[in-house]
């Protein structure tokens, strides 16, 4: 059946635990029909984007450096993609296109998910994908839906059944079990100036934002389409871990941990890493067969 992975590849635990400053939602947003909230769970599907135009230009960047280091003159090709990703994050230009070689990724995927019946087998009830181009067209490529606005993420907070406003957009293809399809403004991918000391603060309230959102919602069986800096911020996995394109990898959220964790944030973990009494049970469930080797 595809290409899916057997669960040796499961995480059972990433490590300490730190809080949110968002708890405004606890009370009246508990989870309903029946299930205990000290043993409520979401599981929810994690999925990168697609090869983007931006990751093509790292690689050269990358490739230069290697040869550099081997006091060897780099290529005329990789040296010129190098120096336009440099400039890219100068100009702060985030939002970058899917490659040619992305738009077969997500071909290739998409057969893999309706080989498995990922949808189906999986009870996903909600797809939410971030606004940058690269997720959402990944998003519409594997699924044939992508949300027809962004929610801000106070608004999603206090929306725990999604909204009338959030349906499935017209002409979808998604099967009839897949009620909402939703574009998340704070699933944006971590920013430069984010990344640096004084904004990492508001990368954390953006991913604090996700998990509240997340923990409210309605459905227990959810597909997140986004960036690999965001999962493993969110994951605290270390940079050897990172997503590669089109990844999917399944993970429990705790509904408890999330909506009854502490003010004020404690940042442990091995790279800075957030949550994880929030975070159980990670497992890579399809990855593209040019990744297996």
């Amino acid at each position: 059946m595809g290409n899916q992975i057997s669960g040796d590849s499961k995480r059972e635990q990433f490590g300490p635990a730190p809080s949110s400053t968002m708890q405004a939602s606890n009370e009246a947003n508990q989870v309903s029909q029946g299930q205990e909230k000290s043993n409520a769970k979401k599981t929810v599907y994690l999925i990168r984007h697609a090869e983007t135009e931006e990751n093509v230009k790292l690689h050269g960047l990358e490739q230069t450096g290697r040869r550099l280091k081997q006091f060897k003159l780099p290529k005329g090709r990789e040296l010129l993609d190098g120096c336009i990703f440099l400039l890219m994050c100068l100009q702060n230009k985030t939002d970058a296109r899917l490659s040619s070689h992305g738009r077969e990724q997500i071909c290739q995927m998409r057969e893999i998910l309706k080989e498995n019946s990922f949808l189906e087998t999986n009870k996903i009830s909600v797809i939410v994908h971030s606004p940058l181009q690269r997720a959402r067209e990944t998003c519409k490529g594997l699924f044939g839906a992508a949300a027809d606005g962004s929610v801000g993420a106070e608004e999603g907070d206090r929306d725990s059944s999604l909204g009338e406003h959030i349906g499935k957009p017209d002409g979808s293809s998604l099967p009839n079990h897949v009620r909402h399809v939703a574009e998340l403004d704070c699933l944006r991918e971590i920013t430069a100036w984010e990344n640096s000391i004084e904004g990492k603060s508001k990368f954390r309230q953006r991913v604090q934002a996700l998990e509240n959102w997340l923990s409210c919602c309605s459905e227990n069986n959810i597909a997140v389409v986004g960036h690999s800096e965001y999962f493993m911020y969110m994951l605290g996995l270390p940079k050897s871990e990172k997503f590669k394109n089109c990844d999917v990898w399944k993970v429990e959220m705790s509904v408890d941990a999330v909506q009854n964790r502490p003010g004020q944030c404690c940042r442990l973990g091995p790279v800075q890493g957030y949550a994880t009494h929030e975070w159980s049970k990670l497992q890579l469930v399809h990855r593209l067969p040019c990744f297996l080797g």
